[in-house]
């Protein structure tokens, strides 16, 4: 129960340690939405709104392809996710 406590504790202290994240620069605030976000949110919405769904449905029923869905599933978002 401490040891949940203490978690609970520090993980609060690390969400306001940095108060000055809530402002936007007017230049952050204006910048527009370009290819790279847009295309990321396509992916996104495709494979966790399509294909995991399809790659549950198949792994129910026992489907060979099951196992190559998911893990092109789970691969696809992280090969998206590049922190420029």
């Amino acid at each position: 129960m401490l040891t949940t406590l203490s978690f609970v504790l520090s993980a609060a202290l690390m969400a306001v340690a940095h108060p000055h994240h809530d402002e936007l620069s007017e230049e952050a605030a204006n910048a527009p939405v370009d290819a790279i976000l847009w295309i990321h949110m396509f992916l996104q919405a495709t494979v966790w709104g399509i294909l995991f769904p399809i790659g549950m449905v198949l792994g129910m029923t026992r489907s060979r392809w099951h196992v190559p869905l998911q893990v092109r599933t789970f691969l696809t978002p992280h090969l998206t996710h590049h922190h420029a």
